[in-house]
């Protein structure tokens, strides 16, 4: 038996698949991301707890395939961004991986300002969001600022993804997917842009080599943290709601795909570069562009009201009062992330007699209202019809449903529920010669498994509602 591996870079979790020639899942598996809070605002990962974890995830995925990592022939990941880490010059780590949630870092260095507000900006990077703390960039220029020996010890910067291919294969790429979200790169070019490079005080060198998405790096080393065997070869990756969309049958099942976890993200893929304000647009396959725009009223709210509101029920119990309650929730609506107000002063025209079903569809309604927004956004005001959901609300069919009832678009979900992990399997397995195609393979892996139709009354009074 040959195998695939697919792995999913999570904040919280890493999440690993071993995929078959035909698309099957034979293992997973999963391991919390542990880190490590040892002053105000630091949030860091040291790197044996990298490959615990990941080797974790690995250990359950192999005993429930009944398969040894020696049936591994190919491997590719789905990955955050703005997670590094600083080397030596003997390649060893000075710190541990500092997370993009990392937030020691307040308020941003003038010399960076001034280029972030360029006009030209977006159009060289992608970029149509502000940049924030939570960049690499602006931290880098922090800890020059900050800590000056440590900066004199740097020989080299490497985000997570780059830093699992180095430490594997001996070579130092990073996916131009993730690199879009560095502030750093230009796009078109798949370059590193010295301009920002200068200000942050770091030459090219410094950085790993820019490479497409299912880039073939070559085979694994003997020996690597992983165990996998070194005809095994590795296959770079790209961001991880890139790679779900991959996995969810984006392009060929739908033009667009929505998540729904921590945040709530829609990707689609174009052939053009087409940079615009609140979007993000990155390097893809083949020559292609993905397009991402996101907000953070996604999934959070729901658990944190089942947390404190509702502890001795479950989200799946919180569902289904939630679909006793007719449609608008009898004016009671939830504000974007809720969550953040204190108590329930997240909602509007809350009254006695309301109960956890209430507000529980307000604020699966939140969410839906916001995913309109977005997919707005991202289709310059044109619906695409249809689009593909992702993420842990996939999973919920009553949420699924005042989605499409309230955007008036047909939802589908596919027949995996890891599809960052998917659909990482997928770039391994054309690398690995399995497949000619993106479009073949997505042919031969993805199915739908649920299509959600707007139903019209319910439709019709959502309408009447936003009037």
């Amino acid at each position: 038996m040959e195998l695939v591996l697919g792995i999913d870079l999570g904040t919280s979790f890493f999440k690993v698949g071993l995929f078959d020639r035909e698309g099957n899942l034979h293992g997973s598996g999963r391991a919390e991301v542990i880190k490590d809070r040892t002053a105000p605002g630091c949030c860091e990962l040291p790197v044996t707890r990298l490959w615990g974890a990941l080797n974790e995830g690995l250990d359950q995925a192999c005993r429930q395939a009944g398969a040894g990592r020696s049936y591994i022939k190919a491997v590719s990941y789905a990955s955050q961004a703005n997670t590094f880490l600083l080397l030596n010059k003997c390649f060893e780590p000075l710190t541990p991986l500092i997370l993009w949630s990392d937030s020691r870092v307040h308020g941003i260095d003038k010399e960076l300002e001034v280029i972030f507000n360029r006009g030209d900006f977006a159009r060289i990077t992608g970029l149509g969001i502000p940049v924030n703390e939570n960049f690499c960039c602006v931290k880098l220029k922090w800890i020059a600022k900050n800590h000056p020996e440590l900066r004199r010890q740097t020989c080299h910067v490497m985000t997570l993804p780059d830093y699992l291919c180095f430490a594997l294969t001996g070579k130092r790429i990073i996916d131009a997917g993730t690199a879009s979200l560095l502030a750093m790169e230009q796009i078109r070019q798949r370059c590193w842009w010295r301009e920002i490079l200068n200000a942050v005080g770091l030459a090219p060198e410094s950085f790993s080599t820019i490479r497409s998405p299912g880039y073939n790096a070559g085979k694994v080393l003997p020996g690597n943290r992983l165990g996998i065997a070194m005809d095994a070869v590795f296959v770079v990756g790209s961001l991880d709601h890139h790679v779900a969309a991959i996995g969810a049958g984006v392009p060929m099942f739908a033009p667009c795909s929505e998540s729904t976890g921590t945040v709530l993200a829609c990707v689609s893929v174009a052939d053009e570069y087409r940079p615009a304000p609140g979007r993000c647009v990155g390097a893809g396959t083949d020559g292609t562009y993905y397009q991402l725009v996101f907000t953070e009223n996604g999934a959070s709210a729901f658990r944190w009201y089942q947390r404190n509101y509702a502890p001795d029920l479950s989200l799946e119990q919180l569902t289904a009062l939630a679909a006793r309650v007719s449609p608008g929730c009898d004016g009671l609506k939830a504000k974007p992330c809720a969550d953040r107000y204190p108590d329930l002063s997240g909602f509007i025209n809350s009254r006695q007699g309301f109960g956890h079903g209430h507000f529980s569809r307000a604020i699966m309604e939140s969410t839906a209202r916001s995913l309109g927004q977005l997919i707005l956004k991202l289709h310059e005001n044109e619906a695409p019809g249809r689009i593909i959901a992702t993420g842990g609300g996939a999973k919920n069919d009553l949420w699924l449903q005042i989605k499409t009832d309230m955007t008036g678009l047909e939802l589908i979900a596919t027949d995996c529920d890891e599809p960052a992990c998917r659909g990482a399997a997928m770039l391994g397995a054309l690398a690995f010669d399995w497949f000619d195609s993106l479009q073949d393979i997505t042919a031969a892996w993805v199915k739908v498994k649920k299509r959600f139709q707007p139903e019209p009354d319910r439709a019709i009074l959502y309408r009447r509602l936003r009037r």
